[in-house]
């Protein structure tokens, strides 16, 4: 009996193992999740102060160089950017779901498997919470790598407003290269 019960034992604790990783991956998520937020916020207040001053100042007249208004052409880029950050924030909270879920599945299979010592059979429902659980991390893992290929997105859209804005001859940074 003492040996049934270590092995028992054994098989709650591997879920524990699971659930500290998806703990871990939560902490880095939601770490994440306020990056952008904050990235948000500040894209937001950004644009306000943009729309003010778009709207307190007649724009300048387009000349060959330079056909559109850089102001404007900046509100442009930050709302392009903001709606691709927010878009990833949606990825991570769905990462964050399917974590949450590979927990609440962990924690139900060593319960199940716990009370497999009362209750007769309940093995296959903690083969099943255990499965459900790593379903959920797969597709966690899944939103995540979509997340981290968009990752670059609002750089590349910052760069390339920069590059119709200021041209390379007129860049001042690169006058002294």
């Amino acid at each position: 009996m003492p040996n049934h019960t270590e092995h028992l034992i054994a098989l709650i604790l591997a879920p524990v193992v699971l659930i500290s990783a998806c703990g871990l991956l939560c902490l880095t998520f939601y770490n994440r999740m306020a990056v952008l937020t904050a990235r948000i916020r500040s894209f937001n207040a950004e644009r306000f102060e943009l729309l003010e001053k778009i709207n307190q100042e007649p724009p300048p007249q387009p000349t060959p160089t330079r056909a559109l208004h850089p102001l404007r052409e900046r509100l442009r880029g930050l709302e392009a950017q903001t709606e691709a950050i927010l878009y990833r924030a949606r990825l991570i909270r769905r990462t964050l779901v399917c974590l949450v879920s590979c927990i609440i599945g962990m924690l139900l299979c060593s319960l199940t498997l716990g009370m497999g010592l009362i209750i007769p059979h309940l093995d296959y429902a903690a083969l099943t919470f255990f499965t459900l659980g790593m379903i959920a991390m797969l597709l966690a893992m899944i939103t995540a790598l979509m997340e981290l290929q968009l990752s670059l997105k609002p750089v590349s859209l910052e760069q390339d407003f920069f590059d119709r804005v200021t041209p390379l001859s007129e860049n001042p940074i690169h006058e002294h290269a």
